[in-house]
């Protein structure tokens, strides 16, 4: 007798679940003869797989043979992913299928189930007992057969999704997030290194789990509507022959909103050792927003110093100095902004006393300034002579000769000390007695 293969299924949908009772059709009835006269009398025998791996399920066989007296069908089922036929041509050539009188039926792999009826229809209950894929296999001798195959699972069958032929891709990496969680501020995802390279990349940014229309990019800037929710981006990874791999970063911290007004903070006060630097943080928005402090030495923060003021130590000598403010408010984003700094800080001369003032205080006498000891030495001094406070052009040296428009007015004069890396020093005399006119 010849035998030949005849396809009676077509693989079902990988995201195929049955639930009680649920039918799968896997073909549909095929008059056409199986073999023409010639071919070879060993069966070529075809496997169809069962997507996925079933629990439980039975079989419904409708068949037709076309005359009394032939061998009918035969119908197998085989467990596991060998790529092997499941029973070589001596395990079946045993079977005498024309007599009608075998009723063996396998039970397990390589068993062969024969049914003697020339025409009918077939149940069988079947329970998968092992992990793997399942495949159904049809006998049919050389005459014409219409045949059709179902699959019925049983109530509580599932079918897990079907092992893909596709290749897997080697490295597929949970994307990550970097940026400022708040609204306005721009995200950027980083995918990874997928392999084998190159794979094409795709991505989508969500809100709370809620893909966000049109954010198909690397970066996400933060509109209003993400106050308050979680960010996540997903990047799909796909390839030829490969199956597409999608990845979701972990969410963010719940997006903040912005202040509207966060000034850069300005300082005022003399810059040398012992004075002390006023810190203005300006008006921030929306009000209320709490401020608080700290100042920095060439960037490093001075400890305890977060008030307003700061008094500059000998350290900070050849130093520059900043402010930081910082604002926090619920529900906004919290910012930290800090001044420009200032210039080198100067060291303090250690001694800087207040001129002395000697002459006969008289229109045409001369006055001489006595500057006192400045230290530490060497220091530069300069000295200016004043009139009822206001500086006499010219009048620059050591000694003044108090003009005929000094009478009635009183004299100082003003010594200034500079020493380079020291803070300038301008130091004035006590005024004399009106200068008298001459007699």
């Amino acid at each position: 007798m010849t035998w030949s293969t005849r396809i009676i299924a077509v693989t079902l949908a990988s995201t195929l679940l049955l639930g009680a009772g649920g039918t799968a059709a896997m073909a549909a009835e095929n008059p056409s003869p199986i073999v023409t006269s010639g071919q070879s009398s060993a069966p070529a025998i075809t496997n169809v797989v069962i997507a996925g791996n079933a629990t439980g399920f039975s079989i419904d066989f409708d068949f037709q043979q076309p005359q009394s007296g032939w061998a009918p069908v035969a119908l197998g089922i085989y467990e596991g992913s060998s790529t092997r036929y499941p029973f070589s041509t001596s395990t079946y050539t045993t079977y005498n299928l024309g007599s009608n009188t075998h009723t063996t039926e396998w039970t397990d792999d390589d068993v062969l189930v024969p049914y003697p009826t020339p025409s009918g229809h077939i149940s069988r209950t079947y329970t998968h007992s092992r992990s793997g894929p399942i495949t159904v296999i049809l006998f049919a001798p050389e005459r014409a057969c219409d045949c059709s195959l179902g699959l019925t699972f049983v109530a509580g069958t599932t079918i897990a999704p079907l092992t893909s032929t596709l290749k897997t891709l080697t490295s597929t990496p949970v994307p990550t997030l970097s940026g400022p969680t708040k609204v306005g501020s721009t995200l950027t995802a980083a995918p990874g290194t997928w392999a084998p390279a190159p794979v094409g990349l795709t991505y989508q940014w969500a809100l709370d789990g809620v893909a966000v229309s049109g954010a198909t990019g690397s970066t996400f800037t933060l509109p209003t509507s993400a106050a308050g929710k979680k960010v996540t981006a997903s990047v799909t990874g796909t390839k030829t022959g490969y199956a597409t791999v999608k990845r979701t970063s972990s969410p963010t911290a719940p997006v903040t909103r912005a202040l509207t007004a966060s000034p850069v903070p300005t300082l005022s006060g003399w810059v040398r050792v012992g004075s002390t630097l006023t810190v203005t943080p300006g008006t921030w928005a929306p009000a209320p927003v709490a401020l608080t402090y700290q100042w920095s030495v060439d960037g490093l923060v001075v400890a305890g110093a977060t008030g307003r003021t700061f008094t500059l130590p000998a350290s900070a000598a050849g130093k520059k100095v900043t402010a930081a403010v910082t604002g926090t408010k619920d529900g906004f984003s919290t910012t930290r902004m800090v001044s420009a700094p200032t210039a080198p800080v100067n060291r303090a001369l250690t001694s800087t006393p207040v001129p002395k003032i000697s002459g006969t205080v008289r229109v045409w006498s001369t006055l001489t300034a006595t500057p006192g000891t400045w230290s530490p030495g060497p220091v530069g001094l300069s000295y200016q002579w004043n009139l009822n406070g206001v500086a006499v052009s010219g009048a620059t040296g050591r000694t003044f000769i108090l003009p005929k428009a000094a009478a009635g007015k009183k004299v100082t004069v003003s010594v200034t000390g500079t020493k380079a890396g020291y803070a300038t020093v301008k130091t004035t005399s006590t005024p004399t007695v009106a200068v008298k006119p001459r007699s």
